[in-house]
């Protein structure tokens, strides 16, 4: 548990973002490969837990709502984290702007 935790893996987050993972297969395409499926489950599972505790700081969110945030940044995976560049980048630009 020392080692994931010290690689930044929280075993809960995780598992929350690997069921939401699990779940987005049911809404995809349905000639997936299998390794496909595999990798989406995974990376929902790590933009889970590495994108939860940023997500959350930044609505406010309490702990009691940090798992349902991490199924669904699970859900979402790659897109989540498509959504946070953006963010991020919008930030940074209106930053230089001032």
């Amino acid at each position: 548990m020392k080692f994931l935790q010290s690689i930044g893996i929280e075993l809960v987050l995780l598992i929350a973002g690997i069921a939401g993972g699990f779940v987005s297969l049911t809404s995809k395409p349905k000639n997936m490969t299998r390794m496909q499926q595999i990798g989406t489950v995974i990376s929902g599972g790590l933009t889970a837990n590495y994108l939860t505790p940023l997500v959350a700081e930044w609505w406010g969110s309490s702990e009691q709502a940090l798992y349902g945030l991490a199924f669904a940044l699970g859900y979402s995976g790659m897109k989540s984290l498509e959504l946070v560049f953006k963010i991020l980048n919008t930030k940074l630009h209106s930053k230089q702007d001032l």
